[in-house]
Order: structure tokens, then sequence, then C-alpha cells
């Protein structure tokens, strides 16, 4: 019987899950709330199911109920009730029980205050001037109120949920002090929150690189802001690769072993409209992927449930991937039609074909959207643009019976006009 339990709470293990269905394993994951349920994504060969199951009880009764052999523990370094949960049910029922760990990070710097948990970090804190950036999440919101003034001095991250915006709003934290976003967060993102608010300290876990624990430390440095650390409870377990090299024994299955040497995936998308106007293939290809790119209007859009990067700069974002190789499926979206004066080109031109696989997916262009709506054929229409850029429209017009242009702002619409 090749079933596999998997308790999942990381990218790691949603990439696990993936690559054991792909194998053709009977995957089963548990996850904590609906929220990690749509990061999962849709996959019809994984079975996923929300819920802690009830402590370690509960989780064997599950163990026992379904007959699984193996079960993973893909759950956050940070979780350690549920990982102790899990090893007892496991002792309990006498299934296999694999700890899959999250890599670590190795960065260091005299900007880095390192505690042990985030009662430790508010108690360092309390005699601190000087605003501060929570970025612990909502589940110990709580401390922070014991922060003199945490009203005005203290921000919290948290996830957009609405869970955490209850629990947030229940404290005293909303309006400028309540940032609700999903992360993981840029370098450049991190130091534009930081600067706004005149962060002194930011407060933090290591989420290794994946979790984009460097680039909050790269950007509180040159934000000249104090970090924080909550460290790392001390853990034991096996990396990715030794999982799945553990795994493809145990069910005698054709494994991806895919490494860091392996090629990774890029599919540049067209979102067209966005919305509804998302052709089903680049839907699919965004469920599948680890990671999505894009301007903060276009990933919040069409891109619900995944960790994204909001990022539009073809350098940035090729760096921002050379310095995260965990993230092994990337889609990155343009809008309308890549086509179309589409920031795509620049892109394909900067990507490593050696390092990277590459596909595109056409979305529906504006052009084409705008003559269905009017009910005119477009066969016929010259197309070009005034988006950050001279065109002759006057002359074009004069020229050409059908003419389509981009324009940028409201500016360029008054321009074309007059």
């Amino acid at each position: 019987m090749n079933s596999v339990f998997i308790f999942s709470g990381t990218s790691e293990g949603r990439r696990l899950s993936k690559a054991l269905a792909d194998a053709g394993a009977d995957v089963h994951v548990r996850v904590a709330t609906e929220y990690g349920a749509e990061v999962m994504g849709y996959d019809p060969n994984i079975d996923v199911k929300v819920g802690s199951c009830g402590g370690a009880e509960g989780i064997a009764d599950v163990i026992r109920k379904n007959g699984y052999g193996i079960v993973v523990d893909a759950t956050h370094p940070y979780a350690m009730n549920i990982t102790e949960h899990i090893r007892q049910a496991c002792e309990a029922t006498g299934a296999e029980y694999i700890r899959l760990k999250r890599s670590e990070s190795d960065t260091d710097s005299d900007s880095i205050v390192k505690v042990s948990s985030v009662q430790e970090a508010v108690d360092y804190l309390k005699d601190k001037d000087g605003n501060i950036l929570a970025s612990t999440g909502s589940k110990d919101i709580a401390l922070y109120t014991q922060i003199p003034d945490y009203k005005e001095r203290v921000t919290a991250r948290v996830l957009s949920t609405i869970e955490s915006v209850q629990k947030c709003a229940e404290y005293g934290f909303s309006g400028k002090n309540l940032i609700c976003a999903q992360g993981p967060f840029s370098e450049e993102t991190n130091y534009a929150t930081l600067k706004q608010i005149g962060a002194k300290y930011l407060v933090t876990k290591d989420s290794g690189t994946s979790g984009g624990y460097e680039d909050k430390v790269r950007a509180a440095i040159r934000a000249g802001a104090t970090v924080v650390l909550i460290e790392r409870p001390k853990e034991e377990g096996r990396t990715y690769g030794e999982v799945l090299e553990l795994l493809e024994g145990r069910l005698g299955l054709k494994m991806d072993r895919t490494d860091d040497s392996a090629k990774r995936q890029i599919s540049i998308i067209g979102i067209g409209m966005g919305g509804n106007g998302l052709t089903l293939s680049a839907k699919q290809r965004i469920d599948c992927s680890d990671l999505v790119v894009g301007a903060k209007r276009m990933v919040e859009s069409v891109a619900m449930g995944k960790t994204v990067l909001e990022e539009y700069r073809s350098d940035a974002i090729i760096a921002y991937l050379r310095d995260n190789p965990n993230y092994r499926n990337v889609a990155v979206l343009m809008s309308g039609d890549i086509g179309f004066y589409s920031g795509a080109r620049k892109l394909l031109d900067s990507i490593d074909r050696d390092e990277f696989d590459v596909h595109t997916e056409p979305g529906i262009s504006s052009a084409v959207y705008l003559c269905s709506k009017i009910g005119v054929s477009w066969q016929d229409v010259y197309m070009t643009s005034a988006h950050g850029r001279d065109a002759n429209l006057i002359g074009l017009s004069r020229i050409h019976r059908k003419l389509f242009t981009l324009l940028s702002e409201e500016d360029t619409v008054h321009a074309m006009a007059r």
C-alpha cells in the first residue's frame, strides 16, 4: 500500500505532497486552517482536509481508521505542539514518523538580538524607544499589548485572513497599525514597510530562505532597524532530498528527485483582464506553482492563497529567484497578453535557459477584449501603444480607419483627446 499521511504547513510540505502524487502515491494531507488548504492549491490527486485532528489521540484515531503506515511531519518548525502530538500518535499506532525539516538560514549580524520566545522579545522591547514592526503573526499578538503605548508604536503584519484581522482588532491593532498581506516579502517590500512606519525594531522568526527571513534581515540593516529574532527551536529530522530518497524506497516509487542543480520551471503568463479573464491553462499553471510573481494588482486578482512576490522589474525578479532556489515552479504574471507591449520580452531575454525551462501562456489582450465588448472586429485594427512611450496618434489616425492604443495615466487620455 502506498498511502502517505502528511501534516503540511510549509512550502516544503506542499512540494513533497505534489512529488508523491505525481509519482502515483496515495497522498492525504492535513492542514490547520482553510487558508492552509488554499495555499496547497488544487490537485485532484491530493486529498486535503482541514483540522489538527484533535491532539495526539485524535491523530492516532485517524491513523488507525485509515491504516496509514507512514506519517510525514512537514509542519512549521515553530509549531512544536502539533509536532509532539504527531510523534506521540505514531508511537501509539506503530506508524513510521518522518520529520521533514526546513533548511536553516545562515544570516548573522551585529544588528540581530536573539531571544527564545515572543514573550522574551516583548520583555526586551518594553523599555526601548521607537516604533516596532511585529511580523510574528496573530497567534501571540496579545503579548505585544504589554509594550507601553503599543497602539502608537507597534505595527502588526499578519496574514490577510478574517481570523487574523479579528484577533488583531480585538487587541487594538487596526488602521495604520495593522498590515494584512501574504508573504514572503522581498527585501524592497520589507525595506519600504520599515521606512514607512519609521521602525527601529523588527520582530521576526527564523522562517528560513523559503520564508523570506534573509530578505527581512537585509532590509532591516538597510533601514537601520534592529532585528529581534525569535530563534528556531532545535529540531531533528531529514532534509527534503533525504525524505524523498527514504519514501522512494519505502513505497517502491520512482520519484522526482529534483535537486538544486536541475532545471527549474518558470511560466510567463498573460492574465488578460484578470479574474474571469484568465484562461484555463493559465489558471492551471498558477495553481501548480510554488511562487507567483507580479505587480500588486495582478497577484491580488488571480493568486489567492499562493505564496507571492510583488515585483514587476525583470532584474529584481531574476535576482530574487537566484537568491531563493527553493522555488522550483514559478509563475510570473503579465497584464493582458504577453505578446502585446508586454514586459515579457525583457524578462525572457534575462532568463538563464541553463537554469530554467521556460513556458509562455498567452492572455486575452485589452484590444481584443474591448473590440468584443463594443461589437466590432479587430482584424483591421492598427495597434500601437502610448503607454510610457511616444506615439503619433494623430498621424496614425489619419492613415488607419481603426486605431487602438494603450494609454498610461489620466494625462495621456486628455492628451489623446486634445
